[in-house]
């Protein structure tokens, strides 16, 4: 009796050995390791990307020891940042099952080599590590994707709003911000502010005047918080409109920046030359107008103890003369 139930013991730790061998998860696990991610590569290894649409539009973004720029655009200091967010997101991504493995699928959902919304080459060295086409759209954030050279089409979680073909999506537009504390000195046309005791304050003030502090406060924030919002061109070009504002700023490392502000050639943009930078940058319509606002009339007021100011010829303030 015993005899029987170790042979029936036996065969059905057999069959379950057979069974977990052969369960089609672990016959892939192999497999599913080695195409865990959408992109096998490190994206540290990338050191180029160049984007391109259907219609022959390409940009490309080139790393070097001062970061990531765009050389097809002045070579242009590009958003690290931004570069490394969409690196970092499609790296990060897992392969999901594969909606379709056709070349007619392909080209149903815009994935073929031929028809696509966006392609994507990484590089690092100059040798390409994948290709990666990007298709029509199943739904919100959702995007059919394919690497060239293989079958399987996906549906992952991305936008080609991500992958923009315009320079001015990859600009830097924080490049010249500086630390508010580190600005020492602004000078405007008509007046000077340099830091005592911590805080910014208006030079050559009378007895009776005082530092608007709030509106001392916007001006210093304004300018330590500058956003460009492209760069034009080479600083070496002529300005389409005479400089209108000079604004210079001294910071604490001893080093100054001077800012010269002019029209654009469109309305939608104002001109700003930087001196010693090779750049000439656009800023929004209207930063020309704001600045000007922040004159000496505006920076300065009434100390709230001071006395009323002198009657004018020997008057009364209500007109009549006195005694």
């Amino acid at each position: 009796m015993k005899r029987p139930i170790v042979y029936l013991t036996l065969l059905l730790l057999v069959q379950l050995g057979l069974f977990f061998a052969l369960y089609p998860g672990n016959q892939n696990s192999a497999e599913a390791k080695n195409r865990e991610k959408l992109l096998n590569f490190k994206t540290a290894q990338i050191d180029g990307i160049e984007l391109s649409g259907d219609n022959t539009t390409t940009l490309t973004l080139k790393k070097d020891s001062g970061g990531w720029r765009l050389p097809e655009h002045f070579a242009a200091k590009a958003d690290t940042a931004k570069v490394e967010e969409l690196l970092d997101t499609l790296c990060g991504i897992s392969r999901p099952w594969p909606v379709a493995k056709t070349a007619e699928a392909g080209k149903r959902f815009k994935v073929d080599k031929q028809k696509f919304e966006r392609k994507l080459v990484f590089r690092s060295q100059g040798k390409t590590l994948a290709t990666l086409l990007l298709g029509s759209s199943p739904g919100f954030r959702k995007v059919h994707a394919r690497i060239a050279g293989e079958q399987p089409i996906y549906d992952i979680p991305f936008s080609t709003f991500q992958a923009s073909l315009k320079a001015e999506d990859w600009i830097d537009k924080q490049q010249l911000q500086v630390k508010a504390d580190e600005i020492s000195a602004i000078e405007l046309p008509d007046c000077r502010l340099s830091r005592h005791n911590g805080k910014i304050e208006l030079d050559q003030l009378a007895d009776s005047e005082r530092t608007n502090e709030d509106q001392a406060q916007k001006l210093l924030k304004r300018l330590a918080d500058l956003q460009i919002r492209n760069v034009y061109g080479k600083a070496d070009q002529t300005l389409p409109n005479p400089v209108e504002l000079r604004v210079k700023l001294s910071l604490k490392d001893g080093s100054s920046r001077e800012y010269g502000f002019a029209r654009g050639d469109k309305s939608d943009y104002e001109l700003l030359q930087v001196a010693d930078s090779p750049y000439l940058f656009e800023v929004n319509s209207g930063f020309i107008k704001e600045l000007q606002k922040f004159n000496r009339g505006q920076l300065a007021q009434a100390k709230p103890d001071s006395p009323p100011a002198e009657p004018e010829n020997g008057k009364t303030s209500a007109g009549q003369h006195p005694g």
